[in-house]
């Protein structure tokens, strides 16, 4: 097995495990913005059922004036759990997308080691936002991948050069 498949396995590697721990973390921030919402409800019902034991003890001014606080804690508390519901959703899509080019990155590793591809220093190759490689200058020849990098899209200015051993027709199949 060559090094730059290891780098690009280790890498995926970690960067699945960083995905799937942020996933649980999600998800119980979901649970648990479920009971939240669920204790408010109930929280609801019994003011409420408060407001109509002291329907003959208060004005009907003071109970008008009870009944719309609740309606309005209502609406902001609805609006806050369908706000928080979102951004967990939204984070929920970005960790899938991260555990996406993960696996793509594994996928380049074995299309590296089917191929026993060697890439020499300074040679790259990209599959999406994954890149993987050889260094250049002070750690000459070491391996690295990087599945974060961001680099322009193809034909805009500052392309990075196509520097991988794969054809076109490689790297279509594994998308």
């Amino acid at each position: 097995m060559n090094d730059t498949a290891l780098a690009i396995f280790a890498g995926a590697m970690e960067g699945l495990g960083m995905a799937q721990k942020n996933k649980l973390i999600l998800e119980e921030a979901r649970m648990k913005l479920d009971q939240d919402k669920e204790i408010f409800g109930i929280d609801k019902k019994i003011k409420e059922l408060q407001l109509k034991k002291h329907e003959f003890d208060l004005g009907p001014e003071q109970i008008k004036a009870e009944k719309e606080k609740l309606k309005a804690e209502t609406a902001a508390k609805n609006a806050v759990y369908a706000l928080s519901l979102m951004k967990i959703e939204s984070a929920t899509k970005e960790e899938d997308r991260k555990a996406e080019e993960h696996t793509k990155a594994m996928t380049l590793a074995d299309k590296i080691l089917s191929n026993q591809l060697d890439l020499q220093p300074g040679q790259r190759i990209d599959i999406g936002s994954v890149s993987a490689g050889q260094s250049v200058g002070r750690n000459n020849g070491s391996s690295y991948v990087n599945p974060w990098e961001m680099k322009p899209a193809r034909g805009q200015a500052g392309a990075l050069p196509k520097t991988n051993s794969l054809t076109d027709e490689d790297l279509a199949l594994l998308d």
